[in-house]
């Protein structure tokens, strides 16, 4: 919740700073679960994939993963 508080957050920062923690990927998932956490891709070519509080997701901005 902390890395999210100030808007959105690369997943893979969220990734490499759980797995310095020793949290798995599958623990990861389930928090983001639990904390309603939205997973949403950039709108451009190769865009990367975020993770945001649902308060900081912009109109539009398209949900998935």
């Amino acid at each position: 919740m902390d890395m999210l508080a100030n808007g959105r957050v690369p997943v893979k920062t969220i990734e490499e700073r759980a797995g310095a923690r020793g949290l798995s990927k599958d623990q990861l998932d389930r928090a983001k679960g639990k904390m309603g956490i939205v997973a949403f891709k950039e709108k451009k070519k190769d865009g990367a994939w975020f993770w945001a509080l649902p308060q900081h997701i912009a109109p539009g901005e398209k949900c998935g993963q």
